[in-house]
């Protein structure tokens, strides 16, 4: 979580970051995947924020990690 803007008034830091936390929290902005047997989803952490829904304690979790060299793709 955000707390202030480096290098700014707090206030202002404290106005912006609203603004932005605003934005984000809007639902248009989410994606909530629905898993199914054998689904695979990929994102770029470097490009969204991610969290997860409260996972069911008999079900296992299992993540992976990839990461990839190149340039982005258009």
């Amino acid at each position: 979580n955000s707390m202030w803007i480096e290098g700014i008034d707090r206030d202002e830091s404290d106005t912006i970051l609203e603004q932005l936390f605003e934005i984000i929290e809007q639902p248009t902005n989410y994606y909530e995947h629905v898993w199914r047997p054998g689904d695979l989803v990929m994102w770029d952490n470097l490009a969204c924020l991610h969290a997860r829904t409260d996972w069911p304690d008999t079900q296992s979790r299992e993540l992976r990690r990839c990461t990839t060299l190149g340039e982005a793709l258009d």
